[in-house]
């Protein structure tokens, strides 16, 4: 597989409102968080370690940052972190 030589980004979330894939991996007391948000300017992968959010990747085709996300997710599995994705609930309206 041909890997594409792209630069990490480090930008704001502004603009990404939308959270569609969270991934919580967590290891020996530690947790990570990986995000795919995406909107109508694109997507982005954004990863939180500790107090510290950093964009990774960010795209205007969601399935890179779905592809990226995946393979990420992958080597923290390699190294040794226990993964779970998570889903978004929609909030209920009242009656």
């Amino acid at each position: 597989m041909k890997k594409l030589a792209l630069p990490l980004l480090l930008v704001t979330a502004a603009g990404f409102a939308v959270a569609d894939e969270t991934t919580v991996c967590s290891a020996h007391g530690s947790e990570r968080t990986i995000t795919v948000a995406s909107s109508d300017k694109g997507c982005q992968v954004n990863y939180t370690k500790g107090d510290e959010t950093k964009t990774l990747w960010q795209s205007a085709h969601a399935e890179y940052c779905t592809a990226r996300a995946a393979e990420f997710i992958e080597k923290q599995k390699g190294w040794g972190y226990e993964c779970t994705a998570k889903t978004a609930t929609a909030p209920v309206a009242a009656q």
